[in-house]
């Protein structure tokens, strides 16, 4: 009985208690002005502040400009004396050419040398008794003659129809090189493409040169083989006739020999001169691409070797930049450039170019997207860099001064799909304001809509709507 009335008089006070506190705590809300249920949350004050807002894209170290080796003459590479990326000065050996058709020049200069001492020996005899030795090389020398024309005029024939041929390469190359250039103008291809069609028309105008030139010396042979002919049809006529040779006639005939072998020989000794036995870098550089092989036979003008210095001013940065992102993107956007080769230090860098279309590259986990490419060029120059290198950027896409800045994590879309942040008013009421999103750096982002000063909610929430009581969480201070 006494354990009953004890756990009786418990409860009762425990009651009591209950009331007691429930009464200070409806005093306490009543004082403070926060409801009894009011959802707790974060805030944070709306403030003025500058946001620069940026992207971050993967780019690579890549040269401005490079210089370009081509061959002087067509011949055979004999001997290479570097391979791609070695480090060359301007005037090194590049490669040595096969010295045979040297060798053949200097073997047709020693035979013609002697046809000419033969033909001024002639020269001296002429006015000589004839015999019948005379009468049968005066009848081979008109049978030479003829056959010389008949050569030559086989020779010129195809001559022509080479000229035709090459000029109509030349002209569909001159074509291609004017389009390239529009294309490369408008940023579609890159330089070294370009030059690629600036080569094939310089080999087409030096192959149509050459080829003007040969059929100028066919011509120039015609006339004396026609000269020739002249005369060793009147010599023939004269000795078949009973008549003696013409002393005239001998000496005409033997300065005709005489001028035909000197003409030679400077035309030979011409060849000779132009002959080069190597080949040298044009530039101080790294040779980026080698196109000549030992053994393999070069054309005149033909590219052998890409030049270019690979560090300092030389180089650019071309950055990877996602389509979504690009939008809006201009020419002179800052940038920051770093990369584990640099260690701590960051390279200032401007946007210099866009290119107009994109292109679909391919990522490092293997995917696709597509990405507009950027030059930058660099405000100072960082001997670490190397052409090839991989590169982080931050690119400055706009900055905003003077914003309204919240928390990234205040913003949300609604049902409707607009832009919004929830207040927290005076009264601890919710209010959902319609905001216009500006850019963001780091946690922050600029808004329109809301004033500075005005107690942004950070907790997201389903509880938390239009007009409901919030209250904010203060965090209590450790010791």
């Amino acid at each position: 009985m006494k354990k009953r009335i004890i756990i009786g008089l418990a409860a009762a006070a425990l009651i009591v208690l209950i009331g007691i506190g429930a009464v200070n705590a409806k005093k306490a809300g009543e004082t403070s002005g926060i409801p009894k249920n009011a959802f707790p949350v974060n805030i944070e004050e709306a403030k003025t502040d500058t946001i620069t807002s940026k992207i971050t894209v993967k780019g690579f170290v890549a040269m401005k400009e490079s210089e370009h080796a081509f061959a002087a003459q067509d011949g055979t590479a004999a001997r290479l004396f570097v391979k791609e990326g070695d480090e060359v000065k301007a005037g090194d050996v590049l490669l040595a050419y096969d010295e045979k058709p040297l060798e053949d020049l200097n073997a047709r200069l020693s035979d013609l040398e002697l046809s000419l001492s033969g033909a001024r020996l002639a020269l001296r005899e002429a006015g000589e008794p004839a015999s019948e030795t005379d009468l049968l090389a005066a009848e081979n020398a008109v049978k030479a003659a003829n056959k010389d024309i008949e050569d030559l005029s086989a020779k010129l024939s195809l001559s022509d129809k080479d000229i035709s041929s090459l000029e109509e390469d030349l002209a569909d190359a001159s074509k291609k090189y004017a389009d390239m250039r529009e294309l490369f103008d408008g940023g579609v291809i890159s330089k070294n493409e370009l030059d690629g069609y600036k080569d094939a028309e310089s080999s087409a105008k030096s192959r149509l040169e050459t080829a003007r030139t040969s059929k100028e010396s066919l011509l120039l042979n015609m006339e004396t083989a026609k000269d020739a002919l002249s005369l060793a049809e009147r010599r023939y006529g004269e000795l078949k006739s009973g008549g003696g040779p013409l002393k005239e006639t001998q000496r005409e005939r033997a300065e005709i020999s005489v001028k035909q072998a000197e003409n030679q020989i400077a035309e030979l000794n011409r060849q000779i001169a132009d002959f080069k036995r190597e080949e040298t870098a044009p530039a101080n550089g790294v040779i980026l691409t080698l196109n000549a092989r030992e053994g393999a036979f070069l054309t005149r003008g033909s590219e052998i070797a890409e030049i270019a210095d690979t560090t300092g001013n030389n180089l650019k940065i071309e950055a990877r930049i996602p389509e979504g992102d690009a939008n809006g993107l201009e020419a002179g956007a800052t940038a920051d450039i770093y990369s584990g080769v640099l260690g701590k230090e960051r390279i200032k860098g401007k946007i210099t170019r866009i290119m107009p279309t994109a292109a679909e590259t391919r990522t490092a986990a293997g995917n696709t997207e597509t990405t507009v490419t950027a030059e930058i060029a660099l405000e100072s120059s960082a001997s670490a860099l190397r052409s090839g290198n991989t590169v982080d950027i931050d690119i400055v896409t706009k900055v905003y001064e003077n914003v309204v800045v919240v928390p990234i994590m205040a913003t949300f879309s609604d049902s409707g799909g607009k832009d919004c942040v929830n207040i927290m008013n005076d009264d601890y009421t919710v209010s959902k304001k319609e905001v216009e999103l500006l850019g963001y750096n780091g946690l922050y982002i600029g808004v329109n809509g809301i004033e500075p000063g005005q107690k942004v909610i950070t907790t997201i929430s389903p509880r938390i709507t239009d007009g409901s009581y919030v209250r904010p969480v203060i965090a209590q201070k450790t010791e």
